[in-house]
């Protein structure tokens, strides 16, 4: 998981108000949770749902279902993002 922490500060130092971080990947459940957020947190000074926007994908779906949900993500983003 190493490779996770290094990747995660990296990110967050580098994010700003606004920013979706988008997890793709085969990860343990709680991953995101438990290491990624706190992470992205902490490293960038801004809250997650508040400030920046988190978001898992996992590998085992099927690429037609990944870019329907992603559609769907994409639209609830642009409405959450017209209320700000």
């Amino acid at each position: 998981m190493d490779y996770w922490v290094e990747c995660c500060e990296n990110v967050g130092k580098n994010m700003k108000k606004r920013d979706l971080v988008v997890i793709r990947s085969t990860v343990i459940p709680g991953t995101t949770d438990q290491l990624i957020l706190p992470i992205l947190e902490e490293e960038s000074g801004v809250k997650a749902g508040v400030d920046f926007y988190l978001a898992y994908v996992s590998e085992r779906i099927a690429e037609g279902m990944y870019l329907l949900n992603l559609k769907k993500c994409l639209l609830w983003l642009e409405q959450l993002m017209l209320k700000v």
